[in-house]
């Protein structure tokens, strides 16, 4: 590194929106050296704020009092006011703002509109903000038209680029020259409300509502500068393949034995592949979506050989062991494939929380339908920045404004804090389960999945004046979305198939 390349403790009159890049493995070293440059730097500015994207708890907010705040991601999405989660240490030049605790919402409001119109408030009231990034954080593609330079920490690699600045590098061993830096004797005392909150977002409207895509990694230009090596990364990875080898072995053992002793839904399995091969009737009446009548016994259709050069429609049998013989256990699969695919779309469902523990996101929805006992609650495993989370839906709504009646519904219900319209998510897609005519065939099926790690809901539609059952599994806006449930869903021996959401809301009683 040459001298020039230091950075000088001070910067150019016009740098308002500046990144300090760090090592993401460095988080606790870096945190010393943002501390220092921001104190060196609110010494001379008036309004110089630090604003964090790692969600919390992290060494930042330790450092700086932030632990409980709820971060800028509550103020974005409407939860709270600004000067509710800023905080600001005794004798502190700074105002620090955390980023809050969630780690997806987070990484969505870094993405979003609302957040570079922030940035642009700063810039026009002539504050000056620190964004602590680390050399992974994905940021909005035009940020270069908001962001006026950065400064390397450590070993971060220099990103030569015309779109924003370069202001230098700060090694970890010269933060305590930084801090030491002489105060600026004009420099005025830091109010606490350096942004007018009422003009700082702009409200968005219809589809600016919505959350931006997930995060993009190659839109984070930074890299460590010799791309060094963690070394416990190598351990951690061989033990985490470990784990995941060791889990898809139990799994494997687990439904072999689950199949010797349980052989009628694996047969049931196979002949509903089969039926799925059979040339659907498009000359069939296809149903309107209605209000989904109480199931009635479904009568079983007396077997018949198929004609010469005709396919058989294949029966489904009732997913519960152990079912009487005269019971209604079986209908006919492509009667009822027909009935969901002349059945409404359900696109939309309501975000309630995203959670890293699965028997956390089970919690969750306990919760939820101790509160809304009419509501469809279920849990959606789905990747965010490449950590999966288990989203906890509410609903499988037909349109936007179905599901922003239900959120309200909700939060009347205390089931939901403020509404916000980032809960509002487009998830059309769902991998198919099994179609099933008993709604005991169903609670048996989804009780079934759960035991193997594979959450399940149900949706119904009619046929011939008798409710048809289909059990689903996730909700997703796309096929990428899915592939995690969809590798969850082949550890168990699976086979599901990604469709369109469709059917009429069929609360679970488990």
């Amino acid at each position: 590194m040459t001298e020039s390349d230091s950075f000088s403790w001070d910067l150019p009159g016009d740098a308002r929106i500046v990144a300090l890049v760090h090592e993401s493995a460095e988080r606790e070293r870096s945190t010393t050296v943002v501390d220092a440059i921001a104190t060196a730097i609110g010494r001379r500015r008036e309004h110089t704020l630090v604003l964090g994207t790692e969600p919390g708890p992290n060494p930042l907010d330790e450092l700086a009092g932030g632990l409980e705040s709820e971060g800028w991601s509550a103020f974005f999405a409407g939860r709270a006011r600004l000067t509710e989660v800023a905080v600001q240490r005794p004798e502190c030049p700074y105002l620090y703002l955390p980023a809050g605790r969630d780690p997806e919402e987070v990484a969505e409001l870094l993405l979003d509109d609302r957040f570079t119109t922030f940035l642009e408030r700063v810039r026009e009231r002539e504050g000056t903000l620190f964004l602590v990034v680390s050399e992974r954080t994905p940021l909005a593609p035009d940020l270069g038209s908001h962001l006026d330079g950065y400064v390397a920490l450590g070993d971060v690699r220099r990103a030569d680029s015309a779109e924003f600045a370069y202001y230098g590098r700060v090694r970890y061993d010269a933060a305590d020259a930084g801090a030491a830096a002489p105060e600026d004797e004009a420099s005025a005392v830091v109010e606490t409300a350096v942004v007018d909150e009422t003009a700082a977002v702009d409200e968005p409207s219809g589809a600016d509502e919505e959350a931006a895509a997930e995060p993009d990694r190659e839109a984070a230009p930074f890299g460590p500068e010799t791309s060094p090596a963690d070394p416990a990364a190598p351990r951690r990875r061989l033990r985490a393949r470990s784990v995941v080898w060791l889990l898809v072995v139990a799994a494997l053992l687990l439904g072999g034995w689950w199949i010797y002793r349980n052989p009628g839904p694996v047969e049931g399995l196979l002949t509903r592949l089969r039926s799925m091969v059979a040339e659907p009737d498009a000359s069939a009446p296809v149903p309107e979506s209605v209000a989904v009548p109480e199931p009635a016994p479904l009568e079983t259709a007396e077997e018949t050989e198929p004609e010469a050069g005709a396919e058989r429609a294949d029966t489904v049998p009732d997913a519960s062991p152990g079912t009487p013989p005269d019971s209604p256990a079986a209908f006919d699969a492509a009667s009822g494939g027909l009935a969901f695919d002349g059945a409404a779309e359900r696109p939309f469902s309501v975000l309630m929380g995203s959670l890293r523990d699965p028997a956390d996101a089970e919690s969750r929805i306990a919760e939820l339908r101790a509160a809304s006992p009419g509501s469809l609650f279920f849990a959606a495993p789905t990747p965010v920045d490449d950590v999966l989370y288990h989203r906890v839906f509410a609903g499988a709504l037909g349109s936007e404004a179905e599901a922003a009646a239900l959120l309200d519904a909700l939060v009347r219900a205390e089931a939901s804090g403020e509404a916000n319209p980032w809960q509002l998510r487009p998830a059309r897609l769902a991998y198919d389960l099994g179609l099933f005519a008993e709604r005991a065939a169903v609670e048996a099926r989804i009780a079934e999945l759960s035991s193997r790690g594979i959450p399940a809901y149900s949706l119904a539609t009619p046929l011939e004046g008798r409710a048809v059952f289909r059990v689903y599994g996730g909700a997703y806006e796309d096929e990428q979305a899915a592939l995690p449930m969809a590798g969850i869903l082949e550890a168990a021996g699976e086979a599901a198939t990604l469709v369109p959401r469709r059917g009429d809301e069929t609360p679970s009683t488990s």
